[in-house]
């Protein structure tokens, strides 16, 4: 007989709760979020990162110049036309640090060095 009274039991919680869910009880509307139809965001920044090429080279070494340039050619035949305009040289470009503690890029890996905006092309 108890057994029986626990299955009841449980069969009563279990509609009660569907009910309840079902019915929005409990669960707080909240306001809908709406963007700014300005123009501006209508996609992410697309490009590529040159963090994924690193760690996954196996060779343990830094991305060189030639190599971001012919990622740079890759992306501009093949994916530009797409909306990607962006490279990010994410790290181990650097080989010091000048005077006031900034990072100076690698003579080495770029013997003709880097300048602000050199990656992104038109």
């Amino acid at each position: 007989m108890l057994t029986w009274l626990k299955k009841a039991r449980s069969i009563v919680f279990a509609f009660l709760l569907i009910i309840t869910v079902q019915s929005g009880f409990g669960i707080s509307a909240g306001q809908v979020a709406n963007a700014a139809n300005n123009g501006l965001a209508l996609k992410p920044l697309m490009g590529w990162s040159s963090y994924t090429m690193q760690v996954y080279s196996g060779n343990s070494s830094w991305i060189t110049a030639a190599q971001i340039k012919a990622q740079s050619d890759a992306m501009h035949t093949s994916l530009q036309s797409h909306g990607y305009n962006y490279i990010n040289v994410d790290a181990g470009w650097n080989g010091s640090i000048d005077g006031y503690g900034r990072p100076v890029p690698s003579s080495t890996l770029y013997p003709n060095g880097i300048t602000a905006g050199c990656l992104l092309f038109p």
